[in-house]
């Protein structure tokens, strides 16, 4: 895993996940609303609809949305339901091996872009999250951002 300062979405990659919770509102659309998510929704307005499709049939797990601007975006559960004050750290470790296994499929994916998952609207400090990430992100395929 490397670490690098920048905006996920200027870093060159292959693919980037975006941070995102499990709730749905009465349309049928993901929650998008702070954060990675936010933006990610500014960029594609389409992907509260497919990640909402996504949540209401399986649940809240990590997501290939689709491949936009030339990357793949996945979704990345920091939290249950956006009103949960803090992220869960078990939950941010389910994710990172559900990331592992959809990378693990596309050796075509060199750089993957992360952005420190429940370290912003999460609420979480990064030396919680670090060694979570660390324990499963070993390869320099993964490369964790945080926002200069």
């Amino acid at each position: 895993m490397l670490e690098v300062i920048g905006s996920m979405w200027d870093e060159p990659s292959d693919a980037v996940y975006v941070l995102t919770n499990g709730a749905t509102k009465m349309d049928g659309e993901a929650v998008m609303g702070l954060g990675t998510a936010l933006q990610a929704k500014e960029r594609y307005p389409d992907l509260p609809r497919v990640l909402g499709e996504r949540l209401r049939a399986f649940g809240n797990h990590v997501y290939d949305l689709g491949t936009r601007d030339g990357r793949v975006v996945y979704s990345f559960p920091t939290k249950h339901h956006w009103r949960d004050q803090l992220a869960d750290e078990k939950l941010i470790a389910r994710s990172c091996a559900e990331l592992l296994c959809l990378v693990r499929d596309r050796p075509d994916l060199k750089r993957v872009i992360i952005p420190r998952p429940g370290c912003g609207v999460g609420g979480l400090p990064w030396r919680l999250v670090k060694p979570i990430l660390e324990a499963h992100l070993t390869a320099n395929t993964f490369v964790v951002i945080s926002q200069s």
